[in-house]
Formats: C-alpha cells, sequence, structure tokens
C-alpha cells in the first residue's frame, strides 16, 4: 500500500495547523480539478468567502430545522474551497439529508448555529468560542451526483476545530449508521483525547497555596482595567474554576475563596478579601450595559470585547456554581439577589445567545439548591415561567445543554410543563 496519500494528508494538516487560515486552492468545472489544483491567495479567497458565501449572524434567524433550498448552487467560479479535510463529497447524498445529519450533531453539542436556507450555509460557534461556517455546493461534471461540504474556521483554537471538524465530517458521510451511533463514533476518545485528565496533588496545603497565588495573579491583571489583560484574567478564572483541568480540589478550594466575604468563613481570612474583589469585578462584567449604538468601528470592536468578557464571566460563574457541595453553601441572600436579575436577563435572550443563557441557567439552579433564601424571592413568577419556556424550547430545538439546565431548574421551581413543545 502506498504511502504517498498518508504523507500528503499529514503534511495537510500540518499547515492547516500552522495557519490562520486552511490552506486553499482554485476551482475549476468539477470537484476532482478542485482538489488537484495549487493554492490561490488566503487572504483575497477568505474576502471573497466572506462577502458572499457566509450569511453574518445579525442578518439571519435561527431556523426551526434547516431545510436547504434545492437544488443547491454550485461551486462559484474563481471561489477557492477550503483544502484538505476541510472540504468532502458526498456522493447519492440529498442535501436535506446531509443538513439533518449537522443540525442533529449541532444540536446534541450544544453549537448555537445560525442557518441560511437559501444559501445552504450555517455560522455556528461552541461554548469554547470557536467560531466556524459550513457551506453545502451541489457537484459539477461528473460531480454533479453528490453534494461538496466545504468547513472553515473563523476564530478559536485551531485543536479544538479539528474536532468539530473530524466528528462533522463523519457525520455527514454516514449511510448506515444512526446519528447517535456515529455521535459515539466521533466523540471517541482518539478524536477527543484533550482536555488531559486532572492530576490531583495529594498536599492539600500546597494547592490551597498554589491557588491563592493564582488568584492573587488574576487580581493584578484585572487592575490593569485594557482589554488583553482582562481577557487573559477571565480565561484563567474559567481555566482555575474548572476541575477537570486544575483538579478538583483547587476548583473547589478556588470556588470558595471568590464566594467567600469579610463576613465569611475564618479559615479562608487571608483570601477573602481577594476572592470578594474579584467576584465585584465579575459582577461589574455582567452589569455591563450592552445597548450601545454601534458606529463606528472603535465602538464595534468595544462591543465584542463586552460580549467576549461577559461570556467568559458566565463562564467562570457557572463553574463556581457547579464545584458547590452541601458543606461549602456560602451563597448569601444578598450575593443572590444582586446577581439574580442579571441571570434572568440573559436567559431572556436565550435564542440570541443560547451558551450565555445555559451558564445563566446553571447558575439559577445552584441558587435555587444552595440559598435558603432563593426560593423565597420573588424568582417564582408567571414571567419567569414563560422565559424557562421558552429557553426550554429553545434547547429542545437547537441546544441540549441549556435544554438539561432548563429541565432541572423547572423540576426545582416545581412546574416543569407536562407537555413542551418539540421543534423536531
Amino acid at each position: 500500500m502506498s504511502t504517498d496519500g498518508v504523507n500528503e494528508d499529514a503534511n495537510i494538516t500540518l499547515h492547516c495547523a500552522r495557519s490562520g487560515l486552511p490552506p486553499l486552492v482554485r476551482v475549476s468545472n468539477d470537484y476532482q480539478s478542485t482538489c488537484k489544483t495549487g493554492p490561490t491567495s488566503p487572504i483575497a479567497a477568505e474576502s471573497c468567502y466572506n462577502k458572499k458565501m457566509v450569511t453574518h449572524p445579525q442578518d439571519s434567524k435561527i431556523a426551526k430545522r434547516w431545510k436547504v433550498a434545492l437544488p443547491l448552487r454550485s461551486v462559484p467560479r474563481n471561489y477557492a474551497l477550503a483544502w484538505g479535510f476541510c472540504t468532502t463529497f458526498i456522493p447519492n447524498t440529498d442535501g436535506n439529508i446531509i443538513a439533518d445529519r449537522m443540525q442533529s450533531y449541532l444540536r446534541l453539542q450544544s453549537i448555537h448555529a445560525i442557518f441560511n436556507e437559501q444559501h445552504a450555509n450555517a455560522f455556528c460557534k461552541s461554548m469554547d468560542r470557536v467560531t466556524f461556517g459550513i457551506c453545502l455546493f451541489s457537484g459539477r461534471g461528473d460531480y454533479a451526483h453528490g453534494v461538496i461540504v466545504e468547513m472553515r474556521r473563523y476564530s478559536g483554537d485551531s485543536l479544538a476545530f479539528f474536532r468539530y471538524r473530524c466528528a462533522i465530517m463523519r457525520i455527514v458521510q454516514a449511510k448506515v449508521l444512526s446519528i447517535e451511533e456515529v455521535l459515539v463514533k466521533a466523540n471517541g476518545e482518539k478524536v477527543n483525547a484533550l482536555p488531559l485528565p486532572a492530576i490531583d496533588v495529594d498536599d492539600e496545603e500546597e494547592d490551597k497555596y498554589l491557588c491563592k497565588l493564582a488568584l492573587e495573579d488574576v487580581l493584578c491583571l484585572l487592575k490593569e482595567d485594557k482589554h488583553g489583560p482582562l481577557l487573559l484574567a477571565m480565561q484563567s478564572l474559567c481555566n482555575l474554576t474548572d476541575a477537570a483541568k486544575s483538579g478538583s480540589f483547587i476548583a473547589q478550594d478556588a470556588s470558595i475563596r471568590l464566594l467567600s466575604d469579610s463576613e465569611g468563613d475564618e479559615r479562608l481570612l487571608n483570601a477573602e478579601c481577594t476572592g470578594g474583589v474579584i467576584m465585584e469585578y465579575l459582577k461589574k462584567c455582567l452589569e455591563t450595559d450592552r445597548q450601545s449604538t454601534l458606529v463606528q468601528n472603535d465602538e464595534i470592536i468595544e462591543q465584542n470585547h463586552i460580549e467576549d468578557v461577559r461570556h467568559l464571566a458566565l463562564h467562570v460563574l457557572k463553574n463556581v456554581m457547579s464545584n458547590l457541595r452541601c458543606e461549602h453553601v456560602l451563597l448569601k441572600d444578598k450575593f443572590v439577589c444582586s446577581l439574580t436579575p442579571v441571570l434572568i436577563e440573559e436567559v431572556r435572550h436565550a435564542s440570541d445567545r443560547p451558551h450565555n443563557a445555559y451558564f445563566a441557567m446553571s447558575c439559577l439552579n445552584s441558587m435555587l439548591k444552595y440559598s435558603s433564601g432563593a426560593s423565597n424571592m420573588n424568582i417564582k413568577s408567571t414571567n419567569l415561567k414563560l422565559l424557562l419556556m421558552k429557553a426550554f424550547s429553545v434547547g429542545k430545538s437547537s441546544h441540549a445543554c441549556l435544554e438539561e439546565a432548563t429541565a432541572r431548574v423547572l423540576r426545582r421551581l416545581k412546574y416543569f410543563p407536562k407537555e413542551t413543545p418539540i421543534f423536531r
């Protein structure tokens, strides 16, 4: 067996990992010539792609089911398809069957997708802030009997995109297996080898000292009051409070320190100031006004920065709440009252920002579980019930994690709907 194809595939994968954009190739009259010709300018091709191929989020609505308009468009002349494994050809398969497989995977993986039926493309964003686009084209010439599927990464971790790309390409090429069976194979250990399993250290005192130093470093970054240090601080907090990355003991210790205040547990007296100040920064990030008039480019950049920071702040809070145990119970009524309106506001926009709504819903569930005052607050309102029902429907249609988190909150509030519409 020849190894030329294997070496070529390895070179393509290495090139994709090293470049900011995937290598691109010229497009001819059919898919075969597309795969064999040489690369063109990535900048020009990416500009063409962004302008013509993918509809941006603000220009589309979330579709209940992705039903693409048939017949599909052919690949435009002089348009450079993504090279290597980012583009594949699916023979003898209807475009809507491929779209249905793809949407089922995106929902089960809780990847927010905005579909465009007319142009048969989708803009996707995962919870780890990886954005990518998917396009469907009809083949030409000898390849007119199938569909061309193309994926492109816009931003985010390239290794995470590699895992999503591997899984999606397996999904769309499935012929016999069900979506669930393909998901098991697509999300196998070889594909999703990261994150690495956490290593728990036996020395608890050393862990506490390292956690204290990490929080102090985060506080120094927050005090810089600049975009870069603020994002780095939030990302550091996400990793520090994630048990899968820092270990269960460190994640719990960091969470307790963040929730402690000046009247808290005497055991944490030396770290209460640091944790309390960081938590105030988190609440400030969540309360920042997102309603600004986007006219100038610098204002657009500022608004995107606010959205990124808010997303990370909600992620940190979700991690902190998830690390709580019955023996910790540090959720005071004042803390719950200050955060509840912000979290409910995120739930209100579940259809536009399902990732943020999922983080907010997870926090609400922990508040109802561990705070004695949460259930006595004015949280059981008709308006909240309608918002939760709406979020539950959004989760059913496009976001599995949001569906599960909302179901837990509905059960705790004792008005889980008997019959909830499911958009299948």
